[in-house]
């Protein structure tokens, strides 16, 4: 979803994309999670934020979609202030929120327009929640919103929504840009000039001076080609 301002899309917005997103989870039967009595909360992500998530614990009947009985949301889903039962705070959250901000990596985007392109850097992101990248969030929330809608049904997810599918990763290739920067060509050549100096230290003279060659004709020339991938 591309934005060109700080505003978090409506509600309306947020529910229809996320459901979309992952309609893999409840083929055919997205309204099921649309019923879902999810609390929205009205709030919104200041440009510099870091991102920061907080665990909150599940119901028995969906302890296996978590990680430690657990989900990790951004604090943003939160409730600023609740007085319950922290076994019952999960009713609390608001999941499509949730989904959306990471799905859509809001506060890197928002990030990047504060304080310019991170070039895939991490660590160029300060303060932020290293959790994030340990496990598939959203995807784990996914199956905890198809567990919910199956059990305010008093059914298995398997007889709501189908056997989910095996899951499957498809090798391709990767297009990490269309157009050489200066950014593009410092780090490449960074990389292809460390990888001569670690063949010659190793003896191998012959590779040393082919990574030496590939490092000259990519600083040197202007064109991305197969050469982005090959060092």
């Amino acid at each position: 979803m591309k934005t060109d301002n700080f505003f978090l899309p409506t509600e309306q917005e947020i529910q229809k994309h996320t459901i979309s997103s992952l309609s893999q989870y409840w083929k055919n039967k997205s309204y099921l999670i649309a019923k879902l009595p999810i609390k929205r909360t009205v709030t919104n992500v200041m440009p510099g934020t870091p991102l920061k998530l907080v665990p909150i614990l599940l119901p028995d009947w969906a302890k296996h979609c978590g990680v430690g009985n657990r989900l990790l949301v951004p604090a943003e889903c939160n409730p600023k202030k609740y007085y319950g039962n922290k076994s019952d705070l999960w009713k609390e959250i608001d999941w499509f929120l949730a989904i959306f901000l990471m799905l859509e990596c809001w506060h890197e985007r928002l990030w990047e327009n504060k304080f310019g392109p991170i070039h895939s850097y991490s660590f160029k992101l300060r303060g932020w929640d290293k959790r994030a990248w340990e496990h598939a969030w959203v995807n784990r929330i996914g199956l905890f919103l198809r567990e919910w809608a199956a059990h305010t049904k008093k059914k298995s997810a398997e007889v709501l929504f189908g056997i989910q599918n095996k899951t499957k990763i498809k090798v391709t290739h990767d297009v990490d840009a269309i157009k050489k920067t200066w950014a593009i060509r410092f780090k490449q050549s960074v990389f292809m000039l460390f990888n001569a100096f670690k063949a010659a230290f190793k003896g191998n003279f012959l590779l040393a001076l082919e990574k030496k060659k590939k490092f000259f004709f990519f600083f040197l020339i202007m064109r991305i080609g197969w050469f982005l991938i090959s060092y």
